[in-house]
């Protein structure tokens, strides 16, 4: 009987000496935290991992400068090209009369297979780069939900405790600016499609926001077409009265000739 006793005690002890599990406070200091956001299951583990250490991405060289792609549209190759690109080069190496068969036009075969490869490579790293880019977007977009998650729980307490007592708001300024910003922006976006509404009412087109934006652009892009085709146009007429007028040369004509017979008559 002792030894049953000293089990259950033993078993009390460690029960007693476990802690309580977290709950949600209940106290009339609570947050209010929406209906649709509190029955929204928390994640119970990290789903998204962070960038292996010390995984980084090259960095362009010096001086580098981006290009206007628009100009290389037609040239960047195919995908059956780029398929095919490795064997082309081999190909090219087992060449022993190369300038026989493409003559002594083509550029020497040297320059040819160091051109092939170098294309090659930048393609095939352009391809690598897409898919990290893909992915790392795809990582991206997954963590931020779930930060939005915890944002829209950890929000309402912290705007409660800042009210209750502003040294929270001071002691943690980027909480403060990281939270606040989400609703800086949901109140410009309403503010925007206020003033974009009563515009439309007033007939008017909307000038606000990205829509705005646009349009304002648009119409920048056809003021200033317009002004290069008036100033076309004043040029040509310049040119036109500058240029001489080339003298018709003298009639010669029945009316000319009966004239001429007159005079000699």
């Amino acid at each position: 009987m002792a030894k049953i006793r000293e089990t259950k005690t033993a078993s009390k002890s460690t029960t007693d000496s476990a802690p309580a599990p977290a709950t949600p406070a209940t106290t009339s200091e609570a947050p209010a935290v929406p209906a649709a956001i509190a029955a929204a299951p928390a994640p119970t583990q990290i789903a998204i991992s962070p960038p292996v250490p010390g995984e980084t991405v090259p960095t362009p060289p010096g001086g580098y400068t981006p290009a206007d792609l628009a100009e290389y549209r037609g040239l960047l190759p195919k995908g059956s090209q780029l398929t095919a690109l490795p064997d082309v080069i081999k190909e090219l190496r087992r060449f022993t009369d190369y300038a026989e068969v493409f003559g002594k036009t083509a550029p020497p075969l040297p320059w040819v297979l160091q051109t092939f490869d170098a294309a090659n490579q930048w393609s095939q790293m352009h391809v690598k780069n897409q898919t990290w880019d893909e992915y790392t977007r795809t990582q991206e977009a997954m963590a931020w939900k779930d930060v939005h998650f915890a944002m829209q729980r950890m929000q309402p307490a912290l705007e409660l405790a800042v009210k209750g007592d502003a040294t929270v708001g001071t002691q943690n300024p980027a909480l403060v600016r990281f939270f606040g910003a989400a609703s800086v922006i949901a109140q410009k976006a309403v503010s925007t499609k206020k003033a974009n509404q009563k515009k439309t009412e007033n007939g008017e087109l909307p000038t606000s926001g990205k829509v705005g934006k646009q349009r304002q652009k648009a119409a920048a892009k056809a003021a200033l077409a317009e002004k290069n085709a008036a100033a076309q146009t004043a040029g040509n007429a310049v040119v036109s009265s500058t240029t001489p007028v080339a003298t018709p040369p003298a009639a010669t004509n029945g009316v000319a000739g009966s004239a001429n017979g007159a005079a000699h008559s």
